[in-house]
């Protein structure tokens, strides 16, 4: 009973902690900034996660048109947060190649998807570009500098 105790304790309270966390950023940057997207907000491009959030918030709506919209393999997504799920709880797990094979192959599998969604999809959302990232604003910051002197 002290070890169930002890997990429940430990390894949940984090991973309860660190998913409340993502979420509340998740929630406050697309409230304030109209993303989550970390590549965005800082080089203005999109990333191969670009949607996701979007997709999922679709399919809890039971909107799965929209959420293949906004990523196609969105599903993936709930896929590695099942994988999280049992890493936290059997971690000996993540000792096993074939679990490491499956994080390699749904990551390869975003990034293919990547791919053909710039050639298929860019510009429109949610592969659009921001022109006010933090990399573009630190540029005109250097630019102005640069023209005013």
């Amino acid at each position: 009973m002290d070890k169930i105790k002890s997990f429940i304790k430990n390894k949940w309270t984090k991973t309860v902690f660190f998913v409340s966390l993502f979420v509340a950023y998740a929630v406050i940057t697309t409230a304030l900034l109209g993303t989550a997207c970390m590549s965005k907000l800082l080089f203005g491009v999109p990333c191969p996660g670009c949607g996701l959030t979007r997709a999922n918030l679709a399919a809890l709506r039971f909107d799965f048109g929209e959420a293949f919209r906004m990523h196609p393999i969105w599903f993936v997504s709930v896929i590695g947060a099942g994988l999280l799920i049992f890493a936290v709880a059997k971690p000996e797990l993540r000792k096993k190649k074939w679990f490491s094979g499956l994080w390699i192959a749904l990551g390869a599998a975003m990034c293919v998807v990547f791919v053909i969604r710039i050639f298929t999809t860019a510009p429109e959302p949610p592969l659009d570009t921001a022109d006010k990232s933090l990399l573009m604003l630190i540029l005109d910051f250097f630019k102005g500098l640069f023209r005013a002197g």
